[in-house]
């Protein structure tokens, strides 16, 4: 797959839109990153591009690139996908076109993806409903910067990270036990997402909410708390 890329000093972040600023630090990772978009009606076609960008030191800084070496991300996975961001030579971030979301389940996306991670033994922590979208009538992957070999699936829960989907989880840990001799047992180990409903845990919904655009808020009151650090 042919991916542009874009130096991360060429883009120009006081035109375009903040979408959502995480702020995290756990220990010594760094987990915060930025999402921002084009104005709409900035291109021809009226369509958005969306970039995601990260620091230097962020935890899963050049996942994404082994990721794409694999194979695992392709035009059939990520159609998405328009250019990565670099920086002395070390992945920032990347950017995606606007994809929206889809009207119902894609059973052939979710059993495309499910191969590309037995043929490449890499896997999508995040890949599941959620976190697919749709481009012009394709499923997309999004949130690409959270992937690893299956070798590494202890990082998953070191990295603070969870899966979004449980059947997805099983299948990466029964290739994990296939292929590995590592000692990282129990699926019941395994991290899961977890999806609060304004029905069921509201107090709960509204904090996972206020957290999700308190930094994109932020960043409107104070401008620079949306600018990426060179």
């Amino acid at each position: 797959m042919q991916i542009e890329t874009i130096e991360l000093s060429q883009i120009n972040f006081r035109t375009l839109d903040v979408q959502k600023v995480v702020r995290a630090q756990y220990g010594t990772q760094d987990h915060s990153r930025w999402v921002f978009s084009t104005r709409r009606g900035a291109s021809a076609t009226g369509n958005r591009l969306f970039y995601k960008v990260w620091n230097r030191n962020h935890v899963r800084r050049d996942n994404l690139l082994g990721a794409l070496q694999s194979g695992f991300y392709d035009s059939s996975t990520v159609p998405a996908l328009r250019a990565l961001i670099l920086s002395d030579g070390l992945c920032r971030g990347y950017v995606m076109d606007e994809c929206v979301k889809p009207t119902k389940r894609n059973n052939d996306f979710f059993d495309l993806v499910a191969r590309r991670t037995v043929e490449t033994q890499y896997f999508a922590v995040q890949f599941g409903q959620a976190h697919t979208l749709e481009w012009q009538g394709q499923s997309s992957m999004i949130d690409l910067e959270g992937v690893y070999p299956v070798a590494d699936l202890h990082l998953v829960r070191r990295h603070v990270s969870a899966f979004a989907s449980a059947d997805y989880a099983a299948l990466v840990e029964t290739l994990y036990h296939e292929r590995s001799t590592g000692i990282y047992s129990a699926w019941s180990e395994l991290p899961l997402e977890r999806h609060h409903s304004w029905l069921r845990q509201p107090f709960s919904k509204a904090l996972q909410t206020a957290r999700k655009y308190q930094g994109k808020a932020l960043s409107r009151v104070f401008p620079r708390q949306g600018l990426i650090e060179p």
